[in-house]
Parts: C-alpha cells; sequence; structure tokens
C-alpha cells in the first residue's frame, strides 16, 4: 500500500468490492484518530 503526505493528512488509494462489483477510489484520507470507522 502507498502512503502520500499532502495537506496535513495521509492519503491512500483503496479498492471496496461489494456484491461482485469493484469500485476504486484514489483520493481517501487515512483517519489515524478516528473513534468510529466507515470501512472495516
Amino acid at each position: 500500500m502507498k502512503f502520500e503526505w499532502k495537506h496535513g493528512l495521509i492519503w491512500i488509494s483503496c479498492e471496496l468490492e461489494y456484491e461482485g462489483k469493484t469500485i476504486k477510489a484514489d483520493q481517501c484520507i487515512l483517519d489515524t484518530g478516528s473513534a468510529s470507522t466507515a470501512l472495516d
């Protein structure tokens, strides 16, 4: 996994697969201090 540091935040690319369909998101922020998560 490639991490990129921009504007004081950690950015990553990720792929999500749901019901056989894959979506690639190139601009995701990695939140290391989150109390909960949107992706498990």
